[in-house]
């Protein structure tokens, strides 16, 4: 095989500038109406995309119109069967309607595009041209030389959309991988790319063709999961068929005026030579036909559209994408919540919450009643106190100065605290205590993040409003840690200092549990310790002492 210098000498420069024209000038065409079709006005988006479909067409026709040339050798030239091969209505029909959907689906991709697809898009004309001249190189020795360019072109496509597509695997194995962890979070990725397009008819097409990408791409992230090639491969094959289309419009770029013509011409026999001057009138009225009826039938679809829209109900794309999606949500201080997301978070955090309170009780309820029992013990160092002379004395003294009750209660308090230390267990309510107000900021956190970002209000099956206290139920056991403390009257700095917890807790939160305990080991001794008279004058000052507690 001659070297690719050699054989680009052997084609034409003339062809060379020509294709080069045609495609800078039909794929920028094709680049700036999918860059610019959310904003252009509907009729004009119609005139395009048909014309577009009416160039692609040509494309696409012109290897079926070829084969017909071949096989019309076969026939007589006023024979049934070379008349009915000479047809290509049908042919002209298909292909157009095959063009009007490549393009249409090439102009809705283009919107999402990055630099990556913008490059390749651009590259794939001098691609297209190497291509060609390799394949031209493969073809001239073996295939006739009328039947040459349908050859060199089928080639061309197929394989420029190949070299595209394993450039863009290469890019897209360089990218970082995106997760989709739900359908919905691929869908809110793919957004509405034609969401403020005023074509109503392109706008709810935008919303399919999203829902399709969403589809494919939480396929791809899922798939990634098990092997980490997926999701390039994936990527790529999302792409393929933009590729194929772009490939497509460049076979119609190098394809000679004649050659376009002859999709158009009647089809050579014995008779009568292989000529492109005469075309069939009513293939040509085919040709011109189906891009009108095509922007007829855009134009009467998108007022059918915006009658719907105008309705204020559902149009049928948005009612399709939102019945697959089926998004639950609740409306939260007007945010959206995914109902699924949150109600696992209720369900985290009441776990939590219960496992947290249970560990607090576990680790301070010993704590506590060691606390007390000890307390209890020290009532024996009371009473021995209480009826030693030197404290009658000091009684006396008291109930002169009107401060005996403050005396008597100081004293209790002071024997009750003798040997007591409460600093572990006031740290670990501290512990807690933090622990608990760590796991609320936590929720809040958690619960901000679930926020649904600009969901749009079509996409939302069911809508529920809750109150943004709503959280409060599943942390109550938390709650009820954070605001102990403060219930017991302890601040943050009394954690390390002994006797805190007589003088606050005992007063305020467990009074009747001790207060009972004491009176009833108080009242024995002074059964045993004081008769008659001195046991009730005892007893009578016994009460106000232990009020005062």
């Amino acid at each position: 095989m001659p070297a690719l210098p050699e054989l680009a000498q052997r084609l034409p420069l003339k062809a060379w500038g020509a294709y080069l024209l045609k495609a800078v000038v039909l794929v920028g065409i094709v680049c700036l109406v999918g860059h610019f079709a959310p904003s252009m006005p509907a009729p004009l988006v119609a005139v395009l995309w048909a014309v577009l479909s009416a160039v692609a067409a040509i494309g696409l026709a012109y290897p079926f119109v070829m084969r017909k040339a071949h096989k019309q050798s076969l026939y007589t030239a006023d024979g049934y069967l070379s008349r009915i091969n000479n047809g290509r209505t049908l042919r002209l029909v298909v292909c157009f309607v095959a063009a009007a959907v490549c393009m249409f689906g090439l102009i809705m991709g283009m919107p999402t595009w990055g630099a990556a697809e913008w490059a390749l898009a651009a590259l794939s004309i001098p691609i297209y041209l190497g291509v060609s001249i390799v394949a031209r190189q493969l073809v001239e020795r073996e295939v006739a030389p009328l039947y040459r360019t349908e050859r060199v072109v089928g080639i061309s496509w197929i394989a420029t959309a190949l070299v595209l597509c394993v450039i863009y695997l290469v890019i897209s194995l360089a990218l970082p991988g995106e997760s989709y962890n739900t359908l919905l979070e691929a869908q809110l990725a793919a957004g509405e790319p034609f969401g403020s397009s005023s074509s109503p008819l392109v706008a709810d097409a935008g919303k399919i063709v999203a829902f399709l990408d969403a589809v494919k791409m939480y396929a791809a992230s899922q798939a990634a999961h098990s092997l980490s090639v997926a999701y390039p491969v994936c990527r790529m094959l999302l792409y393929a068929s933009a590729f194929f289309g772009l490939a497509s419009v460049l076979s119609v770029c190098y394809l000679s005026t004649a050659e376009v013509k002859s999709v158009f011409a009647p089809l050579p026999t014995e008779q009568s030579p292989r000529t492109v001057d005469a075309l069939v009138k009513r293939y040509v009225a085919v040709a011109v036909a189906l891009p009108l009826c095509l922007v007829a039938a855009f134009m009467a679809v998108d007022w059918q559209v915006s009658k719907a829209s105008a309705s204020g109900e559902l149009t049928a794309a948005e009612s399709f994408v939102s019945d697959q999606i089926d998004l639950a949500v609740y409306l939260i201080d007007g945010k959206y919540y995914e109902q699924k997301a949150v109600d696992d978070l209720v369900g985290s955090l009441q776990e939590q919450s219960a496992a947290l309170s249970a560990d607090a009780h576990d680790a301070l309820v010993p704590l506590i009643n060691a606390s007390y029992d000890k307390r209890v013990e020290n009532v024996d160092e009371y009473l021995d106190w209480y009826y030693s002379l030197p404290a009658d004395y000091e009684r006396l003294a008291k109930m002169v100065t009107g401060e005996v009750d403050d005396f008597v209660a100081d004293q209790l308090s002071a024997k009750l605290e003798d040997g007591v230390d409460d600093s572990e267990l006031l740290s670990k309510l501290n512990e807690y205590s933090e622990q608990a107000s760590q796991l609320e900021a936590q929720a809040q956190e958690q619960l901000e993040g679930l926020a649904l970002p600009d969901v749009p209000d079509w996409l939302v099956k069911t809508e529920t409003a809750l109150d943004g206290g709503f959280l409060s139920q599943p942390l109550e056991p938390a709650e009820q840690l954070v605001s102990a403390p403060v219930r017991l009257g302890i601040s943050g700095a009394a954690g390390a200092a002994t006797g805190v917890l007589a003088k606050k807790v005992v007063t305020k939160a467990i009074q009747k549990q001790f207060f009972g305990k004491a009176v009833s080991r108080i009242g024995s001794a002074l059964g045993t310790r004081a008769a008659g008279a001195a046991a009730g004058g005892a007893a009578g000052s016994l009460a106000g002492p232990l009020g005062t507690v």
